[in-house]
């Protein structure tokens, strides 16, 4: 059985770092990546996840079983990265990692949120962590 990678994006479907992981990942013998890009950013409108896309996205985290799952985080989306990782511990056997200039610049905090960060640019870390 493949292991399943998931990937998330918040609040950006133009999420670059996600955009390129995915394919990354995927091409990995025994991989299966799947990307979930949670929420879009319209102009100036934030509007934290209704409990109705919490439960979609439990259900999507159980549906998949993913061995590994990276955020992106944004600044902005911490505390709402939080709360995923909370759900996803939760409700599966995943190692969650966080990537961006959040945990690159404070790592010592982010680790406190998730079980790993990367630090620096993640194409090949996430590759090696995922073989």
């Amino acid at each position: 059985m493949n292991t399943q990678v998931v990937i998330v994006g918040l609040y950006t479907y133009f999420n670059v770092p996600v955009r390129i992981l995915h394919p990354l990942a995927d091409r990995l013998e025994k991989v299966d990546a799947h990307t979930i890009f949670y929420k879009n950013y319209d102009s100036n409108v934030f509007s934290l996840p209704s409990p109705k896309e919490e439960e979609i996205f439990v259900d999507t985290i159980k549906q998949l079983k993913p061995g590994i799952v990276g955020i992106s985080v944004l600044s902005p989306y911490v505390e709402i990265a939080k709360r995923l990782t909370s759900l996803i511990k939760k409700n599966s056997s995943a190692l969650v990692i966080w990537g961006g200039v959040g945990p690159t610049i404070s790592p010592e905090e982010y680790i406190k949120e998730t079980d790993a960060i990367c630090v620096g640019e993640g194409e090949r870390a996430f590759t090696e962590l995922t073989e």
